[in-house]
């Protein structure tokens, strides 16, 4: 019934229904081949994996798949109770231990810690957070070896974090899309540039038409916010 995930990966897609997770070879499109029950889906941005995770914080179980959506052998472990997978990196899971982002290796051990905060987005090495304080909030960019690369001023983050990521990155890390909203309250696209070594750029468009058409055209927008590198 209700479809909450569609991830693809290298051989096949894998469809979640917030009961059941299926598997689709992507050659034939073929009818989809039960895989799962009460699991979600977290993926790298290759495809080259999934993990079918537990709901919530809840102790349970993780499976890994590889690219045809078949288990890894020795790739299934248990996640202490308290924390829940937010998302992947190339080769570890993001999880959110009471508040403080880790990456979780896949053969079920815990990895260094990436800061606090709410997960946002992970590409192949990078991770995007919010972070607040005194209630100000600022987007933080980086990578999994220097996770407070850079902070974003002037994106607000509006997603609800129903399921998985609340915004993506591009394939190499250097910008971010994500729902936001305008000086007027209107919901629009935003994609910043989160690499440290230039000046942040913010370019917005209205969303896409309820009906098919064309993806609207982005635009850029005048900032006072910059983009700080912590070295």
């Amino acid at each position: 019934w209700l479809v909450t995930q569609v991830v693809a990966l290298e051989r096949v897609v894998l469809v979640a229904t917030r009961r059941q997770v299926y598997s689709v070879d992507r050659a034939s499109l073929s009818t989809g081949t039960p895989v799962a029950d009460n699991r979600w889906i977290v993926a790298p941005p290759g495809g080259a994996w999934a993990a079918l995770v537990p709901f919530g914080n809840a102790a349970g179980e993780v499976t890994v798949l590889d690219g045809s959506g078949t288990p890894i052998a020795g790739r299934t472990f248990k996640l202490p109770g308290g924390v829940s997978v937010q998302g992947a990196v190339d080769d570890a899971l993001v999880v959110d231990a009471a508040g403080t982002l880790q990456l979780w290796r896949l053969d079920g051990t815990a990895g260094p810690a990436i800061g606090t905060g709410r997960f946002v987005a992970a590409g192949a090495t990078a991770v995007a957070r919010i972070r607040c304080a005194d209630l100000a909030c600022s987007l933080v960019t980086g990578t999994v070896a220097r996770p407070d690369g850079a902070v974003v001023t002037g994106l607000a983050v509006t997603t609800s974090w129903y399921f998985g990521p609340s915004a993506a990155f591009d394939p190499v890390g250097t910008r971010l899309a994500a729902l936001s909203v305008d000086d007027a309250g209107r919901p629009v696209a935003r994609v910043a540039s989160v690499d440290p070594t230039a000046p942040v750029t913010i370019a917005a468009g209205s969303l896409p038409p309820a009906t098919p058409g064309p993806i609207p055209a982005l635009r850029s927008e005048e900032h006072t916010s910059e983009l700080q590198s912590h070295h």
